[in-house]
């Protein structure tokens, strides 16, 4: 495996870990307008089937990496979008999604996510969270048992064919290969390979994280549950109340990642934390990081000798 980076650089290990369904911006109703049921209903069974390899390949090679909480949760951030949940959950039902429920406003509250911006929710049993960096690694460790060879920091800077092999140029050597499969993220450059161009569409996301939240300011605001939750925003919120009582709160990101715009950046999303949870308006954060997600080729050569 060649990576341009550390092993986990970028979106890979540093997003909100969120192990569920939902990869998609198309809602399933749209989805079965676009592509048919059967189509949708083999993309639901995908889904659910990529949730269960993460939890079982955690209990296979004992991966510690901090599971949380128990599915997830949709929250409707206006009243009108309770009706679009709906929708969803009747095709989740019907087509393999795993067990779903629909709660109002009190039932979502009793169940420990209070905001003036929630309205009712659809819960999803399949599902949960994690630390995305520590599976990561641990993945790279139960590979390297394995015999797999993974090279960090070794930026692939070309690639051409060969004697009908692929040839991947990095700054400290080369791979042939048969084949080649591009496995990556948002900082892939699409000159890499002809068949990348146009195919790339880097997403920026920003994450704020809090200092420990007392017990006190926990029950002030109603947040307790530790299942994910995002909301039915087009470019959503998603909130994690972490082990160590941190709460991670993620949104969209600027149009840009360059370092005079990340205090504006921070500041916009310390006001939206405060707007959707009150109780901790003005609340201290401890990090702010920016993730930027895609599609990522990666490099060879300075070989990962493990997590450490």
């Amino acid at each position: 495996m060649l990576e341009a980076g550390p092993i986990g650089f970028g979106a890979s290990g540093r997003n909100g870990g969120f192990c569920g369904l939902g990869s998609a911006k198309l809602s399933y109703p749209r989805m079965v307008v676009r592509f048919g049921l059967e189509e949708t209903a083999g993309f639901i069974r995908a889904q659910v089937e990529a949730v269960e390899l993460v939890r079982a390949l955690g209990g296979d090679e004992r991966l510690a990496f901090d599971a949380q909480g128990s599915g997830t949760i949709t929250v409707a951030h206006r009243p009108s979008r309770q009706t679009e949940l709906e929708a969803e959950a009747a095709i989740l039902t019907r087509h393999g999604g795993g067990p779903v429920a629909l709660w109002s406003r009190d039932e979502l509250r009793a169940r420990g996510y209070a905001s003036p911006e929630a309205f009712g929710a659809l819960h999803q049993a399949v599902g949960f969270g994690l630390h995305p960096l520590k599976y990561l690694r641990g993945l790279a460790d139960a590979a390297l048992k394995r015999g797999a060879r993974i090279h960090a920091e070794s930026p692939v800077v070309s690639w051409r064919s060969e004697a009908g092999r692929h040839v991947l140029v990095t700054p400290r050597g080369c791979v042939r290969a048969k084949r080649v499969i591009i496995a990556t993220n948002g900082f892939t450059r699409e000159s890499l390979h002809p068949g990348l161009a146009g195919t790339l569409l880097p997403v920026l996301s920003n994450i704020v994280v809090t200092r420990p939240l007392r017990a006190d300011e926990i029950a002030a605001q109603g947040y307790t549950t530790e299942t994910p939750v995002s909301d039915t925003r087009h470019l959503l919120s998603y909130v994690r109340l972490l082990s160590d009582r941190r709460f991670m709160f993620g949104a969209r990101g600027g149009l840009d990642a360059v370092p005079g715009a990340i205090p504006a950046q921070r500041a916009w999303m310390e006001r939206c934390l405060g707007e959707m949870y009150p109780a901790w308006r003005g609340i201290e954060t401890t990090h702010f990081f920016l993730a930027r997600a895609g599609v990522l080729v990666g490099g060879a050569h300075a070989p990962y000798r493990g997590a450490g």
